[in-house]
């Protein structure tokens, strides 16, 4: 069992090292490296070593607040009681954990800088708490109940932006193809409407990529599945109302929004899952 568990992201290894080194030289077990037994599991290894560790330093950067593994490792350790936040480049750490004092070691070079050595400070308490056990249970049930209360805060904020996303561009595309198929039919309308959800996808996933977004906007299929089933719905609504509409015509546009739109989002959470 190591002292201090750190949850980090593979693009901040050297800053991660060089801590661990630090940690080490102030009488600190770290586990931070995975290293395999035979016949064990890389998640096997994490979660052992998670749930045994007198506290858990989670290291908050540009790459970290999207990825699920640190988000996850750092939820455990808020229900155990045991979570240290760390700030390495200035990034805000994810909804959920901003109430959660973090030390920021943004340009922190020398292990007698003082907020180093508050960091340190913290651990050992952190140590002290871990190792009484009613206390630990009791702030374990504090935290989850607060936890739960914010990520259902969370998922209904995200859904609801979805939702409106998917309105506002299958209005806009639809305005588009309505245009198209009354000026030039229904293929060249159809080709240009395909083409236009191929470049909002292009430009979607620019967006996620560059500023974080698509943890909380594109993360299940449940939410593209209920805000996708939303703007189906006001399609039909639309095409059943409006005059002089042909079905065949919404048909079309449905084929290509619907399975394209799917298409980005899975590409795009494919990258905000990969690596850690």
């Amino acid at each position: 069992m190591a002292d201090v568990f750190i949850s980090y992201a593979n693009q901040d290894r050297p800053f991660i090292e060089r801590l661990a080194h630090s940690l080490a030289s102030k009488d600190l077990s770290v586990f931070w490296d995975v290293k395999l037994s035979a016949g064990q599991t890389y998640r096997e290894a994490l979660s052992k070593e998670l749930n045994e560790s007198g506290c858990v330093v989670v290291a908050w950067s540009n790459h970290s607040v999207n990825s699920r593994w640190v988000i996850d490792e750092a939820e455990r350790g808020l229900e155990l009681g045991r979570l240290i936040p760390i700030i390495v480049d200035g990034t805000l750490p994810p909804l959920g954990f901003r109430q959660i004092h973090a030390a920021r070691l943004i340009d922190w070079r020398e292990d007698t800088d003082p907020r180093f050595i508050a960091f340190v400070a913290s651990i050992r308490s952190c140590m002290e708490r871990s190792s009484a056990p009613h206390g630990r249970q009791a702030v374990a049930f504090e935290t989850t109940t607060s936890r739960a209360f914010i990520k259902y805060l969370d998922a209904s904020f995200r859904l609801f932006a979805l939702v409106l996303v998917n309105l506002f561009s299958v209005t806009l595309l639809g305005v588009l193809f309505a245009v198209a198929y009354a000026a030039l039919g229904l293929w060249p309308a159809a080709a240009i409407l395909l083409t236009a959800v191929m470049l909002l996808s292009a430009m979607q996933s620019a967006m996620d990529n560059t500023k974080g977004l698509s943890r909380w906007s594109i993360e299940t299929d449940f939410e593209w599945l209920t805000g996708s089933a939303v703007s189906l719905a006001f399609v039909w609504c639309w095409a059943l109302l409006a005059k002089d509409v042909h079905l065949g015509a919404v048909l079309v546009f449905c084929l290509i929004y619907f399975p394209v739109n799917y298409l980005s989002n899975y590409v795009v959470r494919a990258k905000v899952h990969e690596g850690r």
